[in-house]
């Protein structure tokens, strides 16, 4: 005797127990087998495979999505745990007392312009001694004559990294008499931001520098110090390059 229920769109049969010989009823080993379920106009599935089949598939599903969430965690734990470290690690700079007084002190005139540096003439002798320093003897640079005829600037320039290269003297930070941060124990030129040369520094030409200060932040045992510097030249209304230095104080 069979038992029909539809449910959803699913049609379920159902084989009851019949009742052998002496009145006893057939154990209900083989259920899966003795059930089948089938989609309206499909092709009768047995119910057990198709209950394996679907357990099977939402399983691998469950193991996938299990897998990709732990990865994730995994990766979000390395992460926050360096960035707990680098911030500990970040909260543990101990600046010694003068380190701290020259920090507040500078806070102070962040924005502001800090040195107004004097006149320098940059000469023929300075290009050609940089140029067999630096071995670029480039005519535009070394030759007065073929620069008067065939550059479009009528004479000869300085280098562009001779322009840098005057930085720290135009600043009056190298010299020993009058040093730039007494309190430190040593000032390292740490590299340079930004750099542009806007305009040529024709053989003759006075040039200064003036200096703003763009940030002061604490380093391991010093601090480091952002300064923005603008090389002007004189009858001149655009610089002839524009910098910005990065200084390492340690105590």
């Amino acid at each position: 005797m069979s038992k029909t229920v539809k449910k959803s769109g699913f049609t379920l049969q159902a084989l009851e127990r019949e009742p052998q010989e002496g009145g006893r009823v057939a154990p209900a080993a083989g259920r899966a087998d003795r059930c089948t379920l089938a989609r309206a106009g499909n092709r009768d599935v047995p119910a057990g495979r198709l209950a394996r089949t679907g357990a099977g598939r939402l399983g691998r599903l469950r193991d996938y999505w299990q897998d990709i969430g732990q990865s994730v965690n995994v990766q979000f734990g390395h992460w926050f745990s360096g960035y707990q470290a680098s911030s500990i690690q970040a909260q543990k700079i101990d600046l010694p007392p003068e380190a701290q007084c020259l920090k507040a002190e500078l806070s102070l005139h962040i924005g502001q312009e800090t040195v107004v540096g004097h006149w320098h003439q940059v000469t023929q002798e300075q290009i050609n001694q940089f140029a067999d320093v630096t071995l670029d003897r480039q005519w535009i640079h070394t030759n007065p004559d073929r620069a008067c005829l065939e550059s479009p600037f009528k004479d000869t320039i300085a280098h562009g990294f001779l322009t840098l290269s005057l930085l720290p003297y135009l600043t009056d930070s190298v010299n020993p008499d009058k040093p730039l941060y007494p309190q430190a124990r040593l000032v390292i030129n740490y590299g340079l931001n930004l750099v542009r040369f806007l305009r040529p520094v024709k053989v003759g030409t006075r040039v200064r520098a003036r200096s703003r200060l763009l940030s002061v932040e604490e380093v391991r045992q010093g601090l480091e110090v952002i300064t923005e510097i603008t090389i002007e030249m004189a009858h001149s209304k655009r610089p002839a390059c524009t910098v910005q230095t990065i200084l390492r104080l340690y105590f």
